[in-house]
């Protein structure tokens, strides 16, 4: 059955089980489908109703507006933390002197705290500052809020639009609830101070944002691994079943908390790479080294990594020659902080 198909026929029976058009939050409560699938397929799910329902579905929005509720549905429901959400959530809810009810709500319901990085990375997903020029360009009316003396207030023609459309406001605020939800069951269980959750998935998007990196970056420049001083952060990310033609990286679990992983090359031993790696030089003893690893990064299914925790370095390493090269590279054994979970283990190293 293809995508439309399979997703039509979900919401036609959640409609005839209801009674009505369902909500999004419908589906979270009876549905046999996640929504965000029709995010995915459609932009948004107003879009597909749109699409395929107009005749019964009378709500019409401006392109600004259609704009916010795609970028709501695809971007900030699906950030995998709490913080945006929790900030918008209060903004709606009360506009005005939201700061300090903000990070008391962070702490007392979500058990989060607020640092200068992680408030500057929610500035600029909202603002539109994180993406990649491309998106940057396609989201051009998504700046949601800005600086006040009071803290941060909703943008003003984001405000005038939800003040002027009701509909808006419902759409709004439903995808806000929905995201705090999708969070709450799938991500809030954080690694250490980390905001990623043990064996969950994640894209080099999600990292670069979870991370608080001032841009979303190119996987081709990140590479297997990348270091960003600001900072102090260093995602490790491994694709374990490497196609014939890739290049002859041979990274490898030895057992479930020992990994062999190659540095890009030409690399030596005494590279800045390694200084990050091995922490050497005074300005690298706060480094935390993350690692990601998916099976096959062909996966058709999935172009997401596995979080497996963060490791360091034993300070074991050998440099030696790449095949049919004349660079350098380095091997380094890292010590994880945590084994991998069985399951997880056996089905990354098993063909």
């Amino acid at each position: 059955m293809n995508d439309v198909k399979l997703l039509r026929e979900s919401f036609e029976q959640l409609k005839y089980r209801l009674g009505r058009i369902p909500s999004i939050l419908d589906f979270r409560k009876y549905g046999s489908i996640d929504v965000n699938k029709y995010f995915v397929k459609f932009d948004s799910y107003y879009a597909f109703l749109v699409k395929y329902y107009s005749d019964e579905y009378k709500v019409r929005l401006t392109p600004e507006e259609a704009s916010i509720i795609e970028f709501l549905s695809k971007k900030v429901t699906n950030m995998k933390r709490i913080y945006e959400l929790a900030l918008l959530q209060q903004l709606l809810q009360q506009r005005r002197r939201v700061f300090t009810y903000y990070e008391k709500t962070l702490e007392m319901t979500y058990h989060k705290k607020l640092n200068l990085q992680t408030e500057e990375s929610v500035v600029r997903n909202l603002t539109n500052e994180f993406p990649k020029e491309e998106e940057r360009k396609k989201y051009k009316d998504c700046v949601l809020i800005k600086k006040s003396s009071e803290g941060y207030v909703l943008e003003d023609k984001f405000e005038k639009m939800l003040n002027e459309n009701l509909e808006f406001l419902k759409m709004v605020d439903e995808l806000i609830q929905y995201g705090i939800e999708n969070y709450q069951e799938n991500y809030s269980d954080s690694y250490k101070d980390t905001d990623f959750q043990l064996y969950q998935k994640y894209t080099y998007e999600d990292v670069c944002r979870l991370l608080n990196w001032q841009r979303n970056m190119n996987a081709q420049n990140i590479g297997g691994y990348f270091y960003d001083a600001t900072t102090k952060t260093l995602p490790v990310f491994i694709n374990y079943d490497k196609a014939e033609d890739a290049i002859a990286y041979e990274d490898r679990f030895v057992t479930r908390e020992n990994l062999i992983a190659l540095s890009k090359h030409p690399r030596k031993v005494n590279s800045s790479d390694a200084d990050h790696f091995f922490k050497r030089t005074e300005s690298d003893k706060e480094n935390k080294i993350l690692l990601f690893v998916r099976k096959n990064k062909d996966d058709s299914i999935s172009k997401e990594f596995y979080y497996l925790g963060n490791m360091r370095a034993s300070g074991k390493c050998r440099e030696f020659i790449m095949p049919k090269t004349d660079k350098k590279a380095v091997e380094i054994e890292w010590l994880l902080d945590v084994p991998v979970r069985e399951d997880i283990y056996e089905y990354i190293v098993n063909a």
